[in-house]
């Protein structure tokens, strides 16, 4: 029971979204700032690129368990100095999607954008490369660890545990992918997860014991769950 997802005890995670993080990198050629007709500025290369991307939406079957996939555009880089015209740059792109999607297809769509834009520039040289991957994790809901924290969190705190997934990630990822069941259920927020100064009640924190206390009894000394 990984307690890493917050929700004040209200939601058991069972999914989790894969994710790729992508480079696109643009190749262009360097020359003076003051005569940048010379060169290829592989910055604004990127930025046509970019605004395409905007507006770009990853094809899907809408899920229960899920929001949408995203595509955060977290990093840019490119240049060295003003007065140089830069030979390359680079975006660097987080994309969490859905159990069923092939990440092969996230990169071909991508891949097929770099292409029509690169066809309406023949300066413009893109590539496209999937840095990490991590693939999207769904457990059935009627396990019954599932159903014993259900009941334990509704017996010992009144809280009504929920079934979710998540669009962040959590080791239990690499727990199942080890063969160890895991699901996630926590205290706190998930809207103060990152934020500086994160907190999480002391009250809920002494639940969210009493809670895992009554799981831990039930499961390993009353024998009423199998732990396979």
């Amino acid at each position: 029971i990984i307690p890493d997802i917050g929700y004040n005890l209200e939601r058991i995670s069972i999914a989790e979204k894969g994710l790729v993080k992508v480079a696109i990198r643009s190749r262009g050629k360097s020359a003076h700032g003051s005569t940048p007709e010379k060169g290829v500025n592989a910055v604004w290369k990127l930025i046509d690129f970019l605004n395409k991307l905007r507006d770009y939406r990853i094809p899907v079957e809408p899920q229960p368990l899920f929001t949408p996939p995203s595509l955060n555009l977290g990093v840019i880089r490119g240049g060295d100095a003003p007065n140089m015209v830069p030979s390359s740059a680079e975006a660097l792109l987080d994309i969490r999607f859905l159990p069923g999607m092939d990440p092969r297809k996230i990169m071909a769509g991508l891949e097929a954008l770099a292409r029509e834009t690169m066809a309406h520039d023949p300066e413009s040289k893109l590539e496209c490369e999937m840095l990490e991957k991590h693939e999207p994790t769904q457990l059935p809901g009627d396990h019954p660890l599932i159903s014993l924290l259900q009941a334990k969190a509704r017996a010992v705190a009144n809280k009504e545990a929920r079934l979710t997934g998540l669009s962040g990630i959590t080791v239990t990822k690499q727990l199942l992918a080890g063969g160890v069941m895991a699901v996630g259920f926590a205290p706190g927020g998930a809207d103060v997860a990152h934020i500086a100064n994160e907190w999480v009640s002391l009250a809920e924190l002494v639940l969210f014991g009493r809670i895992m206390g009554a799981v831990a009894l039930d499961y390993f000394s009353l024998g009423e769950v199998s732990a396979s």
